[in-house]
């Protein structure tokens, strides 16, 4: 985990070298129209010298960003299937390392209290269920919260955008696959 002083510090710097930067630019005759920035994480450190936020990862939240953007939903959820249900404390959903980044963290269950995730190889998952407090069935849908939206859109070749438990859109991801 990064040193939150640390990224203060380093945040409070870029703003000053912005400030000046923006400042010469305008000391030799030129306006300074737009100076574009920041990010999902950082834009309520920088948005006062910013006069646009590059704030790309908002639309799409995933649980780790929610932790410094609370005032985001938590957006981006993968869709899984309880494929086997070998205990009461345990189920096996068809989403592993092929379905969703871990280099953040693992996924985390959505809307379903007392079950942890944990991949399980590339195809499956674990759902650790604490018992008596969940029953999840064979053929249930689970939704997963990703630790990191970036390295899990590309895994995908269609997003499917929801409102109000029905598809709205579809979007095709033409970066699919293409890390070149």
């Amino acid at each position: 985990r990064e040193d939150a002083e640390a990224k203060k510090r380093a945040i409070g710097r870029s703003n000053e070298l912005t400030v000046m930067t923006r400042e010469a630019i305008e000391d030799a005759g030129m306006d300074v129209e737009y100076v574009s920035g920041a990010g999902t994480g950082t834009y309520r450190q920088q948005y006062e010298v910013m006069t646009e936020v590059q704030a790309g990862s908002y639309p799409l939240m995933d649980w780790r960003y929610h932790i410094s953007a609370p005032e985001f939903d938590r957006a981006l959820s993968i869709l899984t299937s309880v494929i086997s249900t070998p205990s009461r404390e345990k189920a096996v959903v068809d989403c592993g390392y092929k379905c969703a980044s871990t280099d953040s963290g693992m996924p985390i269950v959505k809307d379903v209290e007392g079950v942890d995730y944990r991949t399980a190889g590339d195809e499956h998952g674990i759902l650790s269920l604490q018992e008596g407090r969940t029953k999840i069935e064979l053929g249930d849908k689970v939704e997963l919260y990703p630790s990191h939206c970036d390295t899990t859109i590309n895994l995908y070749e269609k997003y499917y955008g929801m409102r109000d438990g029905e598809v709205e859109v579809i979007w095709d991801i033409a970066a699919r696959g293409k890390s070149q």
